[in-house]
């Protein structure tokens, strides 16, 4: 069932053209779940993951988020 939720999850965000912060939370994933998700999407710059005690959350950082961190890496 979370994999079928992870599927569609997946797919809309991938159709998806707007900009906003996108974030889908769980707390019914294992870790072999959490695994096979990485495995899927593999070194995919659009999407963080994150797994602790059974919670899963993937989260799709906005452009607005991105230009953010860029901008403060330079000033590094």
């Amino acid at each position: 069932m979370l994999t079928s939720e992870l599927d569609t999850l997946l797919k809309e965000q991938a159709l998806q053209r707007q900009d906003p912060e996108e974030r889908y939370i769980t707390d019914r994933a294992n870790w072999e779940q959490y695994e096979t998700l990485l495995n899927r999407i593999g070194d995919a710059a659009g999407y963080r993951v994150t797994y602790l005690d059974g919670v899963l959350e993937i989260m799709s950082p906005s452009r607005h988020h991105e230009s953010r961190k860029t901008g403060i890496g330079n000033l590094l």
